[in-house]
């Protein structure tokens, strides 16, 4: 029996046992490129190269079961350009913890003391605008890591506004938290206690 003659509970019933079967949730770790992303990911499992459209289908059933939990935002941009319109319509719910976000891609030729403030700036919005074409989200937990007292403007302005609030008016249900890194007398440095960012 030809396996797309089969009905698609069946099918979903094999994706779901083909990619992790154990875990609820998928992490993401830091990559650069599209290529990174697809050799050291879940997306490196034959069933995405078996043809296009059981890619398609397990791709959709991914995103629909599992959490993905992502620990840069370059990752995440890269997850979603790549997926592109298969994010969009199928991802449920995602995970982000931002430590340190990449400032170098977005950098271009800037040089000096405020290159990565304003690179940082340019990811944080290209972050919220990938986020923000998510239809079918139902569930966002953001955690920020703050380094720098710029950092936090940063954070205010654009995650805050362009992402938090607006999947909020979308009704998503958005954990939206920073902690920030600071010195003691001694220069050692110290994770303050989450602060909720509403």
């Amino acid at each position: 029996m030809p396996f797309f003659s089969l009905p698609g509970e069946l099918r979903n019933a094999i994706y779901d046992q083909v990619v992790y079967p154990d875990s609820s949730t998928i992490v993401f770790i830091s990559c650069s490129s599209a290529k990174d992303l697809i050799a050291a990911t879940v997306l490196s499992s034959p069933i995405y190269r078996v043809c296009r459209q059981i890619r398609t289908e397990a791709i959709h059933r991914l995103l629909a079961t599992k959490e993905l939990k992502f620990y840069d935002a370059l990752t995440v941009i890269i997850f979603l350009k790549y997926l592109g319109k298969d994010a969009h319509e199928n991802l449920r719910a995602i995970a982000i913890q931002v430590t340190e976000l990449p400032w170098k891609p977005w950098a271009g030729e800037r040089v000096g003391q405020n290159a990565d403030v304003v690179a940082t700036a340019t990811a944080v919005k290209e972050l919220a605008a990938e986020m923000c074409k998510l239809t079918a989200l139902c569930k966002l937990d953001l955690l920020y890591r703050i380094q720098r007292q710029s950092h936090i403007l940063i954070y205010q302005k654009h995650l805050k506004v362009q992402l938090v609030d607006a999947l909020k008016s979308k009704g998503v249900d958005v954990t939206a938290r920073s902690i920030r890194l600071e010195k003691t007398g001694t220069q050692q440095l110290r994770w303050t206690a989450p602060t909720t960012m509403n």
